[in-house]
């Protein structure tokens, strides 16, 4: 429920919101992303394990191996921590994929990005 009062608006939010809060008049507009649910971790991180395993093969440029090691090696790091951020793993599982997804196109890669989807 969206009320103008007092020059400005006051939002109420019930129940379980998932998606986005957006608000706005003469065109400026306030927007809110609702928390995502947390990363599946051992998905995400079996998904890196298998993309670090499968790098040598997958015929990538060398900017895109070593963005490939830096990026499954945080994300690893950040998924043994005690108590891990889980929008630091979605963004890093993102950018993961991403990489994948400019790598020659084959069936290894789409096996791959089948693993994991954020």
């Amino acid at each position: 429920m969206t009320e103008q009062q007092d020059g400005g608006f006051h939002v109420r939010v019930e129940g379980g919101n998932t998606g986005q809060i957006i608000a706005g008049e003469h065109n400026v507009a306030l927007q809110h992303q609702a928390a995502t649910n947390p990363v599946d971790i051992s998905r995400l991180t079996e998904f890196t394990r298998a993309v670090h395993q499968a790098a040598s093969v997958l015929n990538l440029s060398p900017d895109q191996e070593r963005e490939l090691a830096r990026l499954t090696t945080e994300i690893l790091r950040t998924a043994d921590a005690p108590d891990p951020d889980h929008s630091r793993l979605r963004t890093l599982g993102q950018s993961l994929r991403t990489v994948l997804e400019g790598a020659a196109a084959g069936a290894l890669t789409s096996g791959l990005l089948g693993m994991w989807t954020p």
